[in-house]
């Protein structure tokens, strides 16, 4: 082997080196510009679902369908937040439990009555979606009380 060839040999080895090394810092790159996309969707959904829960008003009788439809709307994209894991479990929690509990307790206890000018019963604006979300978030609410045991 010439010495031609040794130093074309030993270029080649080292292109091969400054290539990988340079695709362990593009793959490090894009798995850190991919976290980021991550927490500005969550921190875009978080304004979305305060926006959502700005315009809600809390229902009573008579009920005002507007509102309705509203406030359906809120507990559906909150429930697609909390079942698909859009934000931190704890932040929907702590900033719209209360307020998702008691509009669907609002309907569940309606569930059987026509809602005027829709023709149709509570019941089906709690979609399995939103069910599935109320009763997940019930179980991690009771869940994030404190108890301690006196000896």
């Amino acid at each position: 082997m010439s010495e031609y060839e040794r130093y074309s040999l030993l270029l080649a080895g080292l292109a091969l080196l400054v290539s990988f090394i340079a695709l362990f810092f593009s793959y490090r790159s894009a798995s850190a510009t991919n976290k980021i996309n991550v927490k500005i969707a969550q921190r875009q959904n978080v304004v979305n679902l305060q926006t959502t829960w700005k315009d809600t008003s809390m229902l009573g009788d008579p009920i005002i369908v507007p509102d309705l439809v509203k406030a359906v709307n809120a507990l559906s994209e909150t429930a697609a937040s909390w079942n698909h894991d859009i934000n931190e479990r704890i932040l929907i929690d702590q900033l719209y439990y209360n307020s998702f509990s008691r509009i669907y307790d609002f309907i569940e206890a309606k569930r059987e009555e026509l809602i005027p000018s829709l023709s149709t019963n509570y019941r089906s604006l709690l979609s399995p979606d939103i069910q599935k979300a109320y009763q997940d978030m019930k179980m991690f609410h009771l869940s994030q009380v404190v108890q301690t045991k006196m000896l």
